[in-house]
């Protein structure tokens, strides 16, 4: 069923997109700027786009689980492997305050609070206060402003407090607010100016220094980027987020993690030397060439990244975790070795299959429920994995067929992109009814693509929902 008259309005107009005649061109990218950044439709993500964001929220808990065993030791020997085998008071498998903390702001992301308000703020606050009634572990710093503000804080006594507690130690430049980036930038994906305000603000509440906000706008803002195009940014290009007077001495940094080695980097429970630490372990990973006949895979890189941000010793789970983060995004969930996920809990009482609902829920602002379906269907099954584990590969929870017949259907036909795009729109009407298949016009969107500089997948379902729409059974009420 149709969710609204505007969607089946929109649908039609994308059959202009493939019509012939002189005014084609100018009428293709006027009805395509609404899908553009600014446009109408702009928060849609693709389902890379949605891997990558699920990437992100596993790869900072991947990270933090690989690390805790390894936490305040020295420096791993190359020589010597990398294993998620719990340790130092840690399960198997089980993250730390670095994902726990991060899971608090996540939640309330996932409510649909906007991150700037006062009442996002207050509660996050407080569920950090509750969540150290329990906790294993909480960070020096972070604990002291969380004992100051009390058992019922908000965000203006956590300020006051973080600010009393820099005064007394004469800094608060940990790696405490940077390990918990992630969820803010999947919140702000399409906004970067409220991704820099908030990660400053967030990172504020708990780390009073400039250091720990500039650091945190900047791993946003690059969290952001992978996200929504599949590649590191330039993090020199980054630095036009930070008051001009930061903006030099974090070129500097930037290049110096650049040039040497994650390990080389010490005081890594300093917030610039955990950023320079995990950047390092990330840009000098080596990426495998991909030869699946001998079990080598680009993705591959993001293992290889967070066992290097571990072999760095010291603060080994912060390090990976904000590593994590970021390579996470970039190769998203696919990317994620199953011997980790599998193993991966913690806070509170929480799975893999958990972080990817919360994912899920700040990327697409709740458009996305736990099974993939949009809030209105409401129908999910207890059992549900996001990943198949009969072949042991991450798969979308909406691509899933064990939850819709139809669904499966629309795969088997279109492939997946199409399936997920059509599923959203509310456009798989028959129980059980294949579509009827039609060809796709590939040098015509080629074409499209060149003129208009476009995602050749979003290019692909357009075309699907095109050359369907004849075919469709659309509900006008």
């Amino acid at each position: 069923m149709m969710r609204n008259q505007e969607t089946l309005t929109l649908l039609k107009s994308f059959r202009f997109l493939f019509a012939t005649g002189e005014h084609r061109r100018s009428k293709r990218r006027e009805l395509y700027a609404d899908l553009m950044p600014g446009g109408t439709h702009k928060s849609r993500l693709s389902p890379n786009q949605l891997d990558r964001a699920i990437g992100s929220m596993l790869g900072l808990a991947c990270g933090d689980a690989l690390g805790a065993g390894y936490e305040f030791k020295a420096r791993v020997p190359y020589t010597q492997p990398i294993a998620m085998n719990g340790g130092n008071g840690w399960e198997l498998g089980e993250w730390t305050d670095d994902t726990d903390m991060a899971i608090c702001i996540a939640q309330v992301a996932a409510s649909g609070h906007d991150l700037l308000t006062k009442q996002a703020q207050d509660n996050i606050v407080q569920k950090w206060i509750d969540w150290t009634d329990g906790a294993k572990d909480v960070g020096l710093q972070t604990s002291a402003v969380l004992e100051l503000v009390g058992t019922n804080g908000d965000a203006i006594g956590a300020r006051n407090a973080a600010l009393e507690v820099h005064n007394d130690n004469g800094r608060s430049a940990g790696n405490g607010s940077l390990m918990r980036t992630a969820p803010i930038a999947l919140a702000y994906l399409h906004d970067q100016e409220s991704l820099t305000i908030a990660a400053r603000q967030i990172s504020d509440l708990t780390h009073y220094e400039s250091d720990a906000g500039d650091a945190c706008v900047l791993w946003c803002q690059a969290i952001r980027h992978t996200v929504l195009h599949g590649e590191l940014p330039d993090f020199s290009q980054l630095v036009r987020f930070l008051p001009p007077e930061d903006q030099q001495k974090w070129l500097h940094r930037i290049s110096e993690a650049y040039k040497y080695e994650s390990f080389q980097f010490e005081n890594n429970g300093w917030v610039v030397a955990a950023f320079q630490a995990a950047l390092s372990a990330i840009a000098h990973a080596g990426t495998p060439p991909e030869i699946p006949e001998l079990g080598l895979s680009r993705n591959q890189h993001l293992q290889i990244s967070l066992e290097r941000a571990v072999r760095c010793g010291g603060d080994t789970d912060t390090v990976a975790a904000i590593a994590g983060s970021l390579v996470g995004a970039l190769w998203g969930a696919r990317a994620i070795p199953e011997s980790w996920r599998s193993k991966l809990h913690g806070f509170p009482e929480y799975l893999a299959e958990d972080l990817v609902h919360l994912a899920l829920q700040i990327a697409t602002k709740g458009e996305v429920n736990p099974g993939g379906y949009l809030n209105q269907h409401n129908s999910v099954e207890e059992s549900w994995s996001p990943f198949n584990n009969q072949q042991n590969q991450p798969v979308h929870p909406f691509f899933d067929p064990r939850h819709s017949q139809k669904l499966q259907v629309a795969r088997t036909v279109s492939g997946d992109s199409a399936a997920l795009l059509a599923t959203e729109f509310g456009l798989l009407q028959r129980h059980g009814g294949a579509w009827i298949e039609s060809r796709i016009d590939v040098d015509e969107i080629a074409e499209i693509e060149r003129e208009l500089t476009i995602s050749e997948d979003l290019l692909v379902d357009i075309a699907e929902l095109v050359a369907r729409f004849d075919e469709l059974e659309f509900s006008r009420a």
